[in-house]
């Protein structure tokens, strides 16, 4: 089983490992008197990818180690072992239960009652294909008592758990561990990406009321619900950046390589923020000289797709009552 843990080699050093839809990162972070400082970092194409999926283990595995090489140069290290951020495409989120009987007599509540009421949630029935991940316990009942977040140093007969059960194709695992491995990397943990977010963007308050994340990727926008410090559920759009490049691509009949250097020099989200009289060169495909167009047009084009990827988020959001109006 996979399982979300916090990992620190003995040097003081943190490599982590994200195989995206378009590009696979690598960076390594050194803890200095309780901060992190990133030290060294490496960035490749996502090859032997498709959507976020590996799809041939041998190109995916080089892509990997390419970026691990950059990280490892710029940080004068040798990398042997990684965190690797499981994406929220991979996962399915469901509710799970737990439930064990202490002894015949109260007694206090330890911590090793809490892992077993944990495990016995391992027991819920998964499909073949699928393979769990993580659980998180969202509330403890003792006795009958509910909503008690921790259990421990309590005293009854009877334990049980609520939380959710995070699986994910064993399948698209099994392939994410073999890449890595055939990288000559040891995976020493997993984190999932959602929560790794949660906690970079996201300050405490904000997690613990609830917010939704959206992040618009390369191939693909994910948006996860994070409510109580823990990931209640996700979303994954078909269509991300590379296709806001692609538009641009089509609509100014320039190469894609331009419209990515368009998108990124003169790109505004809001077409509102642009400017109508700020104009920019665009090289066209069979012409010798360039066209001129203005930040506002550029941004129509952008804000037209990214009004298809949200209009669908919003709709599988408020599906599950994620959004308050």
């Amino acid at each position: 089983m996979w399982r979300f843990l916090t990992y620190m080699d003995n040097s003081g050093l943190y490599v982590g490992l994200d195989i995206g839809t378009t590009s696979i990162k690598v960076i390594v972070a050194e803890k200095v008197k309780g901060q992190l400082n990133v030290i060294g970092v490496g960035n490749q194409p996502s090859n032997g990818l498709s959507r976020g999926v590996i799809v041939d283990i041998d190109q995916a595995a080089d892509a990997i180690r390419s970026a691990v090489n950059q990280a490892q140069e710029k940080a004068s290290i040798e990398i042997k072992d990684v965190i690797v951020s499981v994406p929220a495409n991979m996962l399915r989120i469901e509710p799970c239960n737990g439930l064990i009987t202490l002894d015949d007599q109260s007694r206090e509540i330890t911590e090793e009652d809490v892992r077993n009421v944990a495990a016995s949630a391992l027991g819920t029935s998964l499909p073949q294909e699928r393979e769990i991940i993580d659980i998180q316990p969202e509330e403890f009942i003792v006795d009958g008592f509910d909503g008690i977040k921790d259990p421990r140093g309590m005293v009854g007969v009877r334990l049980e758990m609520r939380g959710k059960l995070i699986s994910g194709s064993k399948g698209i695992m099994h392939n994410l561990q073999k890449a890595v491995t055939k990288a000559g990397l040891n995976i020493v943990s997993t984190v999932l990406t959602p929560l790794a977010e949660s906690h970079v963007v996201l300050n405490d308050g904000e997690q613990d009321f609830g917010t939704i994340i959206v992040d618009l990727g390369g191939g693909q926008t994910t948006a996860s619900v994070i409510h109580d410090h823990q990931l209640k559920y996700a979303t994954t759009d078909p269509e991300g950046g590379t296709f806001i490049t692609k538009d641009i691509s089509i609509v100014l009949n320039t190469s894609m390589n331009n419209a990515e250097k368009i998108k990124r020099d003169y790109g505004y989200a809001d077409s509102l923020q642009a400017s109508a009289d700020n104009e920019f060169p665009v090289e066209v495909v069979g012409q010798s000289e360039p066209t001129y167009i203005d930040e506002r047009y550029l941004a129509e084009i952008i804000e037209a797709r990214l009004s298809q990827i949200f209009d669908r988020i919003k709709d599988r959001l408020n599906q599950i009552q994620a959004i308050l109006t």
